[in-house]
């Protein structure tokens, strides 16, 4: 029997995540809090297997929290947040004193919310997995990506790096065919100077066109675009592209962060996004928010990262549906496409 636990300042949220754990008869609920004395009362005297942890709780008065309770007792901490942006900072502080994973909430009445509760479930399971225990809770069939009949377009990819990226993108679009239907648009920090350079490197292990994206223009298939400014580029509501000066924590521009949130934002179809190699954890939320719209995303693997930053805050966000090697993307990406 799994020992669960919630701790959330919502009533109705604690009210949801009972009623999903109602279903299952291998887990318990042994406590449910709302506020920080009564977290530390019950997690001392009755320690859970996991803790359902709303991330508002984690205040100026306790900013080790996670560290604190898991000094006492080593649990599993899942992390539930309304707002993936604004709490950014303290979900990866959070994720770096031990917490295991993060969710984003839309609502209150989450076990209606079938997306939450697939997601959810798929969490709680992936946690145990890598403990190497069986899954307690029977998520529903993951439906292959692009096996339902969707409107006739033509499919996106879109691709973030930094560091050792351009190898990792080289290996990538060496797979592609000629004349495909779909388009790339990649986001590799680098200096909007060499992006020429970039472009003709790339172009000799492409067998479709590399592209500077250009403000104002339209996406079309069977050309890789790189963002060639040292602006944000992002998709506007015309779906074309636009540079645009914003204010960011992010040190980097063009950010994948900000180019992914607003495909999240501009683009209705769900498509695939592939976050590479990289220091720091650029395109990790904006990676999370293409997840929550239901977009298939691949992150690479430890192994073959020069960098493995950007990746692991990507895949402790619960950001991704696969990690793979470098040399398995490519041909993973034309597999979901039907190629």
């Amino acid at each position: 029997m799994i020992k669960i636990a919630i701790a959330h300042t919502s009533k109705a949220i604690q009210s949801s995540i009972t009623q999903i754990l109602s279903q299952n008869a291998f887990c318990e609920l042994i406590w449910t809090a709302e506020d920080l004395e009564e977290i530390q009362f019950k997690f001392f005297n009755d320690p859970p297997d996991f803790l359902i942890l709303d991330v508002d709780l984690i205040t100026l008065e306790a900013p080790q929290l996670i560290q604190l309770l898991l000094k006492k007792h080593l649990c599993h901490i899942l992390l539930i947040t309304s707002d993936m942006a604004a709490n950014a900072n303290k979900i990866f502080d959070s994720l770096g004193q031990g917490a295991a994973e993060v969710i984003c909430t839309k609502n209150e009445n989450l076990d209606k919310d079938t997306h939450f509760v697939d997601q959810f479930l798929f969490k709680l399971n992936k946690i145990l997995r890598l403990e190497g225990k069986d899954a307690f809770v029977k998520a529903k069939p993951r439906r292959d990506f692009f096996s339902s009949k969707r409107p006739q377009h033509h499919p996106l990819i879109v691709i973030g790096a930094s560091t050792g990226g351009p190898l990792a993108i080289s290996q990538i679009i060496s797979n592609f065919p000629p004349h495909v239907n779909f388009t790339v648009v990649i986001i590799q920090h680098l200096d909007a100077a060499f992006i020429p350079n970039l472009i003709s490197w790339l172009s000799g292990y492409s067998k479709i066109p590399v592209k500077e994206a250009l403000s104002g223009t339209r996406l079309e298939p069977g050309v890789i675009y790189l963002a060639a400014k040292e602006k944000h580029l992002v998709i506007n509501k015309a779906k074309k592209f636009e540079y645009i000066n914003l204010k960011t924590p992010n040190v980097y521009a063009p950010s994948i962060d900000v180019f992914f949130e607003s495909l999240a934002e501009n683009w209705i179809e769900p498509e695939v996004a592939v976050l590479l190699t990289g220091m720091g954890s650029d395109g990790a939320v904006g990676l999370k928010k293409l997840f929550d719209h239901s977009w298939y995303t691949i992150v690479q693997n430890q192994e073959s990262c020069v960098v493995y930053g950007m990746p692991k805050i990507a895949v402790n966000l619960g950001a991704a549906h696969e990690i793979l090697p470098i040399k398995e993307i490519g041909p993973r990406i034309l597999n979901l496409l039907g190629y």
